[in-house]
């Protein structure tokens, strides 16, 4: 059993393979990864779907 989990203040459950991610970039690349070792691929995330298309290191300043 692989799970993929995000932040959680759950305890982790004892699996074969617990992969712990903190972005939803990082949940596509575990999924992608460990997809096809599955036979059977139950999915429940509330990831975000969509990110900026920049982002910055720092605050950004209002212009007006």
């Amino acid at each position: 059993m692989i799970l993929i989990s995000g932040p959680t203040a759950l305890e982790k459950p004892i699996v074969g393979n617990f992969v712990e991610i903190r972005t939803a970039d990082e949940m596509h690349q575990a999924v992608m990864k460990n997809i096809l070792q599955a036979d059977i691929f139950i999915s429940c995330a509330a990831v975000a779907d969509y990110k900026p298309k920049k982002s910055a290191a720092h605050k950004i300043k209002k212009t007006t």
